[in-house]
């Protein structure tokens, strides 16, 4: 069923009325490329893949890891507040078998080998999330065995500035600025975010920064 944005009645002509019913644009689905090695429209993939926008996300959120926990299927597993420290289990699969990606590109703490869920990336910075749901082998390797996140950053459409700031109990404060610019054939996109805590006990505090930034250039030969 179409949902009409608005109507207008005209009353010109005396005993008759005309109803004018104006259709919002058609959103088309994003292309999906985490579980298949071709772009395809996401109604075209046989896989079980969830795409999570995240400026047009059903759970709102600060961090990735907010809206990873709207999926039902995705195990966060966090060891503090906001993303701190956190992992990401699928299908029944440990941290060493779900692999995340950033754009494609596999990506692991090198202190640890697991907190794979600690990006640089502020929520400002993403586009959207694609969750591949089971064995992801085939396309990524053993270590995707349980399932991928596959991160997409944000591509700037037009130039922007988007600051945001909060406070909370036990010392809870986070800041944000993301600013886009495009000139041309250049565009680039850089955000910031910081979230501090004196945390609820003495040991309890946290501090999370993440810093973020992209140039793209698009030529005849591609982007």
């Amino acid at each position: 069923a179409a949902e009409f944005a608005r109507a207008r009645f005209d009353a010109d002509v005396p005993g008759s009325r005309t109803v004018t019913l104006a259709l919002p644009a058609r959103v088309e689905p994003p292309v999906v490329v985490t579980g298949t090695p071709e772009p395809r429209q996401l109604d075209e993939v046989d896989r079980s893949i969830t795409v999570i926008p995240v400026d047009q996300a059903r759970t709102p959120g600060l961090w990735l890891t907010d809206l990873l926990k709207a999926d039902a299927s995705v195990d966060v597993r966090e060891r503090g507040v906001d993303g701190t420290q956190a992992d990401v289990h699928l299908r029944g699969g440990g941290f060493g078998q779900t692999l995340v990606l950033v754009n494609g590109h596999r990506l692991s703490d090198p202190q640890s080998g697991h907190h794979n869920l600690d990006l640089p990336l502020p929520l400002e910075s993403v586009s959207r999330m694609e969750v591949l749901h089971g064995s992801g082998s085939t396309l990524y390797g053993s270590d995707a065995v349980g399932g991928a996140v596959n991160v997409i950053t944000r591509r700037p459409e037009a130039s922007e500035l988007r600051v945001s700031g909060g406070v909370g109990d036990f010392g809870w404060n986070r800041q944000s600025i993301a600013g886009a610019f495009r000139r041309g054939a250049w565009s680039q996109h850089a955000s910031l975010a910081r979230d501090f805590s004196t945390g609820f006990r003495p040991g309890r505090d946290f501090r999370n920064l993440a810093v973020a930034s992209e140039s793209f250039l698009d030529t005849g030969l591609g982007s």
